[in-house]
């Protein structure tokens, strides 16, 4: 099974052996940008990013 073959549940992600590559990556793209936000925003500097499509269940 691939991720996009249904570890999406309703109320979090199953693990998958051999898609550790997918989920670090994935959490990168989600909360690199938050911490980013957070850091920033004393600045006056806004952070915006791109979210991945989410699957349908």
């Amino acid at each position: 099974m691939t991720p996009s073959q249904g570890c999406h549940r309703p109320g979090g992600f199953l693990p998958l052996p051999g898609a550790a590559h997918y989920a670090a990556s994935k959490a990168v793209l989600e909360q690199l940008p938050r911490s980013w936000a957070l850091e920033l925003a004393g600045d006056g500097i806004r952070v915006n990013a791109p979210a991945p499509p989410r699957a349908r269940l």
